[in-house]
């Protein structure tokens, strides 16, 4: 590789712009508000006297076709007070989407095995919300539906047991963007109001720039690199499918690590109580900077290869001869496993 090459990718990935001063978010009903040193506010890292909810989810697809596709699902909680976990628990699935006829066409329904929290789905292939550009949805997308929904399930169902100043926190942002995932935040915001109870959303990455194309966390780590501090406002949101307000935080002192938090703002919230609490869970050596009850909602919802290679190969021999037939539907999706072969 010639090293014009790589000079010309490096400047290109660390370019700043002079006057670089709005976040980008796209789409309707985000107003970016222009990003100043006054907003930035410290945090005091400090013990939550209430539970915190820690909850994410994994899967991993056991077998696919044109025309189905087999998942295996693991959603996983933690509650915590203080730094003492109190309770944890796992709900693992199995769900099949599968192609039926419908009054528009083909459509994707699903049914579900041992427990699932949510009910049956369908969705069209050329749902928007699914689509990868103009192809209509490929059938395995339905997947990353059904374990968001579930999650949020999960996250009603816990509610059950919260009280007032209590917190959940979900991995990823508070922005309803599957069709029907809206109801379920509905659900979940209703009871949160009933419990006055705070809503968190933590994303692990995010890919925000800002108008001139720079990425947002790399704005606020040069503006502020060290220090606990925490910046809004970003953004007026004025769009009924996120109801929330957004925050970028920076948790321990040592991080490298800027995330986006989103604030359900239906519920009246301590920002300097809520942000403290999290800074005091973010003091893993393993991960400095962020939660370590995300860090363990991750490590025990998600399906290593290795356990989904086991479970495509206990699903092969339980379907006994019949799985020469999955097999040959399976290739027909894609050749792209033997041109792997031959190169």
């Amino acid at each position: 590789m010639d090293d014009s090459i790589v000079k010309e990718v490096v400047e290109t990935a660390t370019k700043e712009h002079e006057r670089d001063y709005f976040a980008d978010f796209g789409g309707k009903g985000y107003s970016p508000i222009r990003i100043v040193d006054e907003n930035f506010n410290e945090i005091s890292a400090r013990e939550h006297t209430g539970k915190i909810v820690f909850i994410d989810g994994g899967n991993a697809e056991v077998a696919s076709g044109p025309n189905f596709s087999f998942h295996f699902f693991r959603i996983y909680y933690c509650i915590y007070e203080g730094k003492e976990r109190k309770l944890n628990g796992r709900n693992e699935f199995f769900a099949l989407v599968s192609t039926k006829e419908g009054g528009d066409g083909i459509v994707y329904t699903t049914k579900f095995f041992k427990g699932a929290p949510i009910g049956d789905l369908e969705f069209f292939p050329n749902d928007e919300t699914l689509k990868d550009g103009l192809k209509r949805a490929k059938i395995s997308r339905v997947g990353d539906v059904i374990r968001r929904f579930s999650e949020l399930q999960t996250a009603i169902n816990v509610m059950e047991i919260l009280e007032e100043d209590d917190v959940i926190v979900l991995d990823g942002n508070l922005e309803a963007a599957f069709t029907g995932e809206q109801a379920y935040f509905d659900r979940l915001y209703r009871k949160a109001g009933e419990r006055n109870v705070a809503v968190v959303g933590f994303s692990k990455t995010t890919s925000l720039l800002t108008k001139k194309g720079t990425p947002l966390a790399k704005i606020f780590l040069s503006k502020r690199p060290n220090g606990l501090w925490h910046y809004s406002p970003v953004v007026e949101i004025m769009n009924e499918s996120h109801k929330a307000d957004i925050f970028f935080a920076k948790l321990h002192p040592d991080s490298n690590f800027v995330f986006r938090v989103d604030i359900y703002d239906g519920v009246p919230y301590n920002t300097d109580n809520l942000f403290g609490a999290l800074c005091s869970h973010s003091k893993d050596p393993v991960f400095l900077g962020y939660p370590y009850g995300l860090i363990e909602a991750d490590k025990f919802a998600r399906v290593s290869n290795q356990e989904k290679e086991m479970l495509q190969t206990e699903f092969r021999v339980k379907c006994g001869i019949e799985w020469e037939k999955i097999e040959k539907i399976s290739k027909s999706q894609s050749a792209h496993d033997v041109l792997d072969r031959v190169g």
